[in-house]
């Protein structure tokens, strides 16, 4: 099976990717490999095929990074809708779509291959090496190292097949302080626009403008419900 992942990165088009026997749900987050060094982005999978693309050769997908889907089918409809109607990148909505608190890495969980304990790396780092698995950001602080150069060294690991990495995100975005919320009735498209249609013309724009700030800080879980009034 391959998917399309919309990959957080500016003015990048929709790339193809395999994915594993155990699909990922459409809709959430994964990890894939970008670029001659294969550097680990976060895409958003947005449909899946059974077709093979015509490609010599397709990079299988990193890591599925969520259980359940982050967006509806309607919700990625809508990504679709902005991206033909801005003239936006898929890369572009992905950045929209995926903000820093749920499109970045919160931190790596190192684990050692089998038979790589005797490959030994620097003295500096055997600490690390009575840890089967170690996460990269506390071993960072024993180390007393950026945790973005040890990052480029476990990299370096794990080209040389030494470890295994496997990264970690943030499965909530912190909601602004607010005072408005949509109530959870009104979710669904449906029954919010029955409500919408029954305001009377002059409050409508008053409705919408509150509502854009409220869900501004949301990782756009409503942003279909506000596609019908602007």
């Amino acid at each position: 099976m391959w998917g399309e992942v919309w990959v957080r990165r500016r003015g990048l088009s929709a790339l193809v990717y395999k994915l594993p026997t155990d699909l990922p749900p459409v809709g959430g987050r994964v990890l894939v490999p970008l670029g001659r060094h294969n550097t680990p982005y976060i895409g958003l999978l947005m449909r899946v095929s059974d077709t093979a693309p015509p490609y010599p050769e397709i990079k299988p997908i990193i890591q599925a990074l969520d259980a359940e889907p982050l967006y509806d089918a309607e919700a990625l409809g809508f990504f679709q809708w902005m991206a033909e109607y801005y003239m936006a990148t898929p890369g572009d909505l992905a950045q929209v779509v995926l903000p820093g608190r749920i499109g970045g890495i919160a931190d790596w969980i190192v684990s050692w291959k089998e038979g790589a304990m005797a490959a030994s790396p620097k003295k500096a780092f055997q600490q690390l090496r009575g840890q089967e698995r170690f996460s990269l950001r506390k071993a960072a602080r024993l180390l007393n190292i950026a945790p973005k150069r040890l990052l480029s060294i476990v990299r370096r690991w794990s080209r040389q097949g030494l470890v295994a990495m496997e990264a970690v995100v943030r499965q909530t975005v912190r909601r602004p302080p607010s005072f408005i919320e949509v109530v959870p009735s009104l979710r669904m498209p449906e029954a919010f626009h029955a409500v919408w249609e029954k305001l009377p013309p002059e409050l409508q724009p008053l409705l919408l403008e509150l509502l854009q700030r409220t869900l501004r800080g949301e990782p756009l879980s409503y942003a279909h419900l506000l596609r019908r009034g602007g």
